[in-house]
């Protein structure tokens, strides 16, 4: 798909979803031969399009944090059943 027919149809999804939505932002990405294209699009109001678009980066980003810190936690022995500090 070359860049002109990736926006087109980038463009047609906008239209479609601007009829529904108050506000859209559409980033998409493809590799053709080797080469990565872009294309991004917005329609609405640019504030709250800049505020979904922060919003899904930091979102995304406090996810990978919360894995990358939850992959280093030590795991707990499988016997331990988090009640055992009751038990006498």
């Amino acid at each position: 798909m070359t860049p002109e027919e990736g926006n087109k149809k980038v463009d047609e999804a906008l239209m479609l979803l601007r009829e529904h939505f108050e506000s859209v932002q559409i980033l998409a990405s493809w590799t053709e031969d080797g080469v990565c294209y872009g294309s991004n699009r917005g329609a609405g109001n640019w504030y709250a399009r800049q505020g979904m678009a922060h919003e899904f980066i930091q979102k995304d980003r406090a996810q990978e944090i919360g894995r990358e810190i939850s992959e280093q936690m030590p795991k707990p022995p499988p016997d331990d059943d988090a009640e055992s500090w009751k038990k006498p």
